[in-house]
């Protein structure tokens, strides 16, 4: 339960909180000098989102790259 939650500059005094289904797959490449990842997931509310006064995104895109300037010897 959250107490004193705002949505939409809307206070509520209480507000049941949300249980989330959230599978993702992850990937990283690597090489000698540059590591690249990815993460790619969804979100799914786990009972009736009228229940719920959170806002989510449902799907999620996470990309991110690495280069190391020093050689790995």
């Amino acid at each position: 339960m959250f107490t004193e939650f705002e949505a939409s500059s809307t206070t509520y005094d209480e507000s049941e909180s949300g249980t989330f289904f959230e599978p993702a797959f992850f990937v990283r490449l690597v090489t000698d000098n540059i590591e690249v990842e990815g993460q790619f997931g969804t979100a799914s509310l786990l009972q009736k989102e009228q229940d719920v006064l959170l806002n989510y995104r449902p799907f999620l895109v996470s990309i991110g790259l690495q280069f190391n300037l020093t050689p790995i010897q």
